[in-house]
């Protein structure tokens, strides 16, 4: 899946590339098996390169992000004395000195991470040199990936209520669904997000008493963060400082040093009916489908992620086609489309409406957010995605959204409502 936010990517990754050869992080790791180790066995090779680079990208992030900040040292030497000067008594040099102490801060946090994620799979030194090779191209062993993670705690798990960029699209979901879904049947419906990320939504809807919602995640980085989140030995808080690793358009010190506190629900605060699956979406397959008469997929900012759309309208379909006991599927959507630069087809928001159409399904919504700002409760028709509130530079969106049938659909009428 291609990442949304590309911004200071190039000194992020340029960095890490110079130090891929450092294995030093990677000194206490176990060196033998415990009874944790079948479950990392049991994985396909693909997701243990997952998990294997997301713990390596963890474990070496203050290595990595320090390196940047050293460059910047090393650019401001070649200022001349008279100029190093006028900067020094700014206190920017106390600042870089700052951010490194903040890096620091940041790394005892993923530590808990990596570590976590070695004691659950049972992961050994052997591991890591078996597929050594394998991990040096794996998107989640890159250090901008784990900056971007941080980054979707200020988005997803912000202490109390939903973020101001998940509030209106939670709204959206929340209404189509209590239009869409019989109260009386809610046990028999299955929520399906796809490209979940930190899966706060999914986490909220399960709390609706859904029969099941699943939340997949292909990433393997973002699964280990899902993971802890949902462990139950995490109970502690933690202090975030997600903005540190740039320098650029904040206008005091103070803005760039905000923190954001996190506290893992916990496996006791995690819904019964909420399963996290660490897989492929277009290879996913609904467990005992046969016991659910509805199906709901529900895509958040996913779309555009795709590197063949079709293959994910195919699974969309593939899923929510009523067969066997399920009687009704439906699609909801809300997100952009801003493709990466590998996407086999780029459609419009005019062209995916008719690509629906040709598939089989009948839209009941189909709203243009920039055109139509009220769907989204603002003057603006816009939101946010990682957007810092505080920076010179915001970044927002006009959304897609949509709501749409299968046409094979059983009317309630039609059925005995459980």
């Amino acid at each position: 899946m291609v990442s949304r936010t590309s911004m200071f990517r190039s000194i992020v990754e340029s960095a890490h590339n110079s130090l891929k050869g450092k294995n030093s992080v990677l000194k206490n790791i176990p060196t033998t098996t415990t009874t944790n180790s079948k479950k990392f066995e049991n994985l396909n090779k693909g997701a243990k390169i997952e998990i294997l680079s997301a713990i390596k990208s963890l474990k070496s992030y203050e290595i990595n992000s320090k390196s940047v900040n050293d460059r910047r040292r090393d650019l401001f030497k070649k200022l001349n004395y008279t100029q190093q000067t006028v900067a020094e008594k700014t206190g920017y040099i106390n600042k870089l000195n700052s951010i490194d102490t903040a890096i620091g801060n940041n790394q005892k946090f993923v530590d808990e991470i990596a570590n976590y994620a070695i004691s659950n799979y049972g992961i050994t030194k052997t591991d890591f040199d078996s597929l050594e090779n394998d991990l040096k191209s794996n998107s989640s062993g890159s250090n901008y990936r784990v900056i971007e993670a941080l980054g979707h705690y200020t988005r997803d798990w912000t202490p109390g209520s939903l973020s101001l960029e998940l509030l209106p699209i939670f709204e959206y979901i929340a209404s189509q669904l209590e239009i869409l879904i019989d109260y009386r049947q809610k046990k028999d419906t299955v929520l399906i997000f796809p490209g979940s990320g930190l899966g706060r939504l999914a986490y909220e809807f399960a709390k609706w008493d859904y029969g099941a919602v699943y939340s997949i995640e292909n990433s393997g980085l973002m699964n280990l963060f899902v993971d802890y989140n949902y462990s139950k030995d995490t109970t502690k808080s933690h202090i975030i400082q997600p903005y540190i690793h740039t320098n650029s358009d904040f206008y005091s010190t103070e803005s760039q040093f905000r923190s954001v506190e996190y506290k893992p629900i916990g496996e006791s605060n995690k819904p019964k009916n909420l399963h996290i699956v660490n897989e492929d979406f277009t290879t996913f397959e609904i467990p005992n489908r046969d016991q659910f008469k509805n199906v709901v997929v529900v895509s958040v900012f996913f779309l555009d992620t795709a590197e063949n759309l079709i293959t994910y309208l195919d699974t969309i379909e593939k899923l929510s086609k009523p067969s066997g006991k399920v009687e009704r599927g439906y699609w909801i959507n809300a997100g952009p489309l801003k493709y990466g630069s590998a996407a086999q087809v780029e459609l419009n928001a005019d062209e995916l409406k008719l690509a629906r159409k040709e598939l089989g399904w009948v839209d009941a919504q189909d709203v243009y957010t920039i055109y139509d700002p009220l769907a989204l409760g603002n003057k603006t028709g816009l939101v946010g995605y990682l957007t810092d509130k505080e920076s010179m530079w915001q970044g927002y969106y006009g959304l897609n959204l949509f709501t749409t049938s299968r046409k094979e659909n059983k009317s309630y009428k039609d059925t005995t409502l459980g």
